[in-house]
């Protein structure tokens, strides 16, 4: 089982934003012709940043009582971020849990570091992995108690005085599909106050097809200090590969201190339709690419063309699932599924 933990904690931040006070602050109400001349009159919350249509009110460099600039300075870049987003110099800590003798040529978690890496050219990014050892029986058991609670308390102190933290699991599915584990997962998260935790079901999880994922959320996540819950819809548009090997999960906390949990499924009309699995070949004749597909009131049907067999499927959206528009693609979307979190309130 192969454990991401993201954990970053804010100093200063360097926001870019465009506001009225970067480009001239108020509009202008009014224009005289006097002499030649254009005189503006601006409102009362004017403020100095404005090189062309100034009061008066503050001590600025005039030239025979006009403003330096004879217009205004022209705009010649585009816009290449959203509106909404900053550029962060946030230090970053990645931290890495891995189990012993779990040896890779490298993984999406190097990529990310070495991805973000030219983002602190003076510092302000550390990466550690921590190494765990459960290769006896005896050691497994104390694992499977509280291995949660194991990992993430001696962080503890350092995610409370972090803005936010990230919890990644590369991991099989069996955290999310045995109903135990999974029940663990969602009180381990509301007890360490972790802000997400993304999490996966596929049976035997490759971390290689989260890389795409992974490189969209230090993006805008963490460069652009967007939030998660807003921008994940986005970040699934980059991975739709990843969707044909497993869903996404995410844990947040909200408001009311519970959990909110929504699974992201990807869907396509012929192969995985409505987000569930369509088998390749007829487990009834044996025959492979037999479907013969119909579509009625958004509920997708399938029927193998073998016509001694005639074995069929039947799949419908899920309840209250909503389709991602930013995340088509040719045929294919992600949706979001709402997923009954346990009755747990943080204390």
């Amino acid at each position: 089982m192969r454990k991401m933990c993201w954990i970053s904690t804010p100093i200063w931040q360097w926001r870019r934003r465009f506001s009225d006070e970067e480009t001239g602050g108020d509009e202008v109400d009014e224009t005289d012709e006097v002499d030649g001349m254009v005189a503006c009159e601006v409102q009362s919350g004017h403020n100095e940043w404005c090189i062309v249509c100034r009061d008066g009110s503050s001590d600025h460099e005039f030239l025979n009582n006009l403003p330096v600039l004879p217009t205004f300075l022209p705009i010649r870049s585009a816009l290449e971020v959203s509106l909404q987003s900053q550029i962060s110099s946030t230090p970053v800590i990645l931290i890495h849990l891995t189990l012993v003798d779990f040896e890779t040529s490298g993984g999406p978690f190097d990529l990310m570091f070495r991805f973000l890496s030219p983002y602190f050219p003076c510092g302000g990014i550390a990466f550690h992995e921590l190494i765990f050892d459960v290769g006896s029986k005896l050691k497994s058991n104390g694992y499977q108690v509280k291995f949660l609670d194991i990992i993430l308390t001696p962080w503890q102190p350092l995610i409370k005085s972090a803005k936010d933290s990230y919890l990644w699991f590369l991991s099989c599915g069996a955290l999310i599909n045995n109903e135990e584990s999974f029940s663990s997962l969602q009180t381990a998260v509301l007890h360490h106050h972790i802000t997400a935790t993304i999490c996966f079901n596929a049976i035997c999880f490759q971390p290689t097809f989260a890389a795409p994922l992974l490189l969209a959320f230090a993006e805008l996540v963490l460069t652009e200090c967007l939030p998660i819950r807003e921008v994940f819809p986005d970040m699934l548009m980059q991975s739709y590969k990843l969707g044909r090997h497993t869903d996404v999960f995410l844990l947040m906390t909200n408001a009311g201190c519970a959990l909110d949990i929504t699974r992201f499924a990807w869907t396509h009309c012929k192969e995985r339709p409505w987000g569930h699995h369509l088998p390749l070949q007829c487990p009834q004749c044996g025959w492979a690419n037999s479907w013969h597909s119909a579509n009625h009131k958004k509920t997708y049907s399938f029927e193998c063309m073998n016509s001694k067999c005639r074995k069929g499927y039947f799949f419908s959206p899920p309840e209250d699932s909503v389709i991602l528009s930013h995340a088509r693609k040719s045929g294919s979307c992600w949706i979001a599924v709402g997923v009954k979190a346990n009755l747990l309130v943080l204390g």
